[in-house]
């Protein structure tokens, strides 16, 4: 999601979702950020908060669209503030669609393309409307029900693209296990349940163990928090957020 869009094959299908935020392109189009949330129905929600600066994390987002686009299918909406690093054909197109002006749509992507310094720009004030404290950055904030104020705040770590491919398709392998559990709450301590300290000590092997044990066991690497904003209003706060740096607004 480049400064609020996820522009990797953004084109509404008539199909249950699959893949990152494909279905906010009715955003803009008639349809409200709130009457978005309220149709959307996914297993999980996640708020991608990348590093605020370069990172090894932050590039492997950048360059691996579509290998997340692929892994986080249809259990979960992802937003991030990350831009892709090469965007596709579809995805120039999808923007030149949303703004309905080819100069404008060419203008945003030189205008917002990657710089550290962005990055930082946006991420602690979406950080700050998440309620999340900056020392928790680089995090993934995932939720199960939008009318709740429960979520996990996932730390992510900044490996090398290798192990960082390993974790997240750990994490998303879990996700998806318990993506067909009908019950919120349910997905939710579930996913609880296999995500912590033993999780991120497995992802990465070799070497580099001892360091990450060493790391892990200062860090708390995947906690929970109730915060007094719902579900619902964190994503659509976060939404609003990222759509609105792109030069346009959603009510």
């Amino acid at each position: 999601m480049s400064r609020g869009i996820d522009f990797s094959k953004l084109q509404p299908e008539p199909e249950e979702p699959r893949g990152p935020v494909r279905h906010i392109a009715h955003i803009g189009q008639g349809m409200s950020v709130q009457e978005f949330l309220e149709h959307a129905n996914y297993p999980f929600y996640g708020l991608l908060l990348p590093s605020p600066g370069e990172s090894k994390l932050n590039q492997y987002i950048r360059t691996s669209w579509e290998e997340i686009h692929s892994m986080s299918g249809a259990a979960c909406l992802l937003l991030t503030t990350l831009v892709p690093a090469q965007p596709s054909k579809d995805q120039r197109e999808f923007l030149t669609n949303l703004v309905g002006d080819e100069a404008k749509a060419n203008q945003a992507w030189k205008e917002y393309r990657y710089s550290p310094e962005q990055v930082a720009k946006d991420v602690y004030p979406l950080a700050q409307q998440s309620q999340i404290g900056y020392d928790k950055l680089p995090c993934l904030v995932l939720m199960s029900d939008l009318n709740s104020n429960q979520r996990i705040i996932q730390r992510l770590p900044d490996w090398d693209e290798e192990n960082l491919r390993h974790f997240f398709e750990a994490l998303f392998t879990s996700i998806n296990n318990h993506m067909r559990e009908p019950d919120p709450q349910q997905r939710y301590q579930a996913l609880k349940r296999d995500l912590g300290f033993g999780f991120q000590l497995r992802q990465q092997a070799g070497d580099a163990l001892r360091t990450i044990h060493e790391t892990v066991v200062k860090v708390d690497w995947s906690e929970v928090i109730q915060a007094t904003l719902t579900n619902k209003e964190l994503m659509a706060g976060a939404m609003k957020l990222l759509l609105g740096v792109l030069g346009f607004g959603a009510a």
